[in-house]
């Protein structure tokens, strides 16, 4: 390669190659993240603020809605809102 003009090009279309690949596989991998979570019923540490969700007992989840409500001021639903509103959660 003794013309640095062609040097130039060929590394900006190889670094263009690789930008363009990077981007389609995070696409394929988020589109692969949501239907992953989705069929699980979310995130973990979502569905550990659930209190349909019996991974943890209804007193550690009191304690989380407190905490959240004290934190972050966010009022999570009690297990009645959830029943009442399955698509919200």
């Amino acid at each position: 390669m003794s013309n640095p003009l062609q040097l130039a090009g060929s590394s900006f279309l190889a670094f263009a190659l690789i930008y363009l690949a990077s981007m389609f596989f995070r696409h394929l991998g988020v589109r692969y993240a949501r239907r992953f979570w989705e069929e699980r019923g979310g995130l973990s540490s979502t569905r550990f603020g659930r209190m349909r969700d019996s991974f943890l007992s209804r007193d550690q989840k009191n304690r989380i809605q407190i905490e959240v409500l004290n934190r972050f001021g966010i009022k999570l639903m009690s297990l009645e809102e959830e029943c009442e509103r399955p698509a919200l959660v």
